[in-house]
């Protein structure tokens, strides 16, 4: 377990010294706080993995953190560790600070939950890893691979842009996900009917269409087949 470092707590930069070792007993007292009681049990198996995670990263795990893993059932609470663990180990990701784990669980919450555990790595990486690789997860999501460029925009309201995405340099799109929801930005969208919604996913600037593999599906056709030359009045 790491100890003495100086990490950011929030986004004010307030500093807090952790050279606090956690006893065993300060970690079991965690666990039961967030498993006691709960109707699915630990396993011995993950119990260990639950305190190895809690071992390295209860110095990040704000009261906000603590009070979403504390209410979600025990099986869930599982697979966020195990996600956790399994996306540390894959990408290197190391979370120093609980302003950044606020940030983590909360784009954990909005991931679909019908995602398989590469999708569910691969929707992370698009928030918190560097651009590159959140470009290419991003891209993997939506089955597009070779012939395609655009770039990574983290916005202030929680959004993720793929940004000047172009399929085989036919033209440029903006991708958006936003709250699990995703949409597609490009010339003339704007003069869209509603039934587009169905293709496009936008309404009102914002991306709606839930995100899931039918969805994404839906996204990946109307890019493949969108017609830039089409006057920006026209529908598609």
């Amino acid at each position: 377990m790491a100890t003495g470092q100086i990490v950011k707590k929030n986004e004010e930069d307030e500093l807090i010294d952790l050279d606090q070792n956690f006893s065993a007993d300060a970690i079991n007292n965690e666990l039961d706080k967030i498993f006691k009681g709960k109707q699915v049990e630990l396993t011995s198996q993950d119990r260990s993995l639950a305190v190895k995670f809690f071992e390295k990263h209860i110095k990040t795990l704000t009261p906000a953190a603590n009070d979403y893993l504390g209410k979600i059932e025990s099986a869930r609470a599982m697979n966020f560790i195990n996600t956790f663990n399994e996306y540390e180990n894959k990408t290197g990701f190391n979370i120093v600070s609980g302003f950044d784990m606020d940030k983590f669980i909360e784009h954990y919450k909005t991931m679909p939950k019908i995602f398989n555990g590469e999708q569910q790595i691969d929707y992370l990486k698009i928030f918190h890893s560097d651009g590159s690789q959140g470009k290419e997860s991003f891209k993997a999501m939506l089955d597009f691979k070779d012939n395609t460029s655009g770039m990574i925009e983290l916005r202030p309201n929680g959004s993720a842009v793929l940004k000047d995405f172009s399929f085989d340099g036919r033209g440029k799109l903006d991708i958006i996900i936003k709250d699990g929801k995703i949409g597609v930005v490009g010339p003339g969208m704007n003069s869209f009917q509603v039934d587009d919604l169905t293709r496009k996913g936008m309404k009102n600037g914002e991306p709606v269409m839930e995100i899931n593999n039918e969805n994404l599906l839906k996204i990946r056709n109307f890019i493949k087949n969108f017609n830039f030359n089409l006057d920006s009045t026209r529908q598609i």
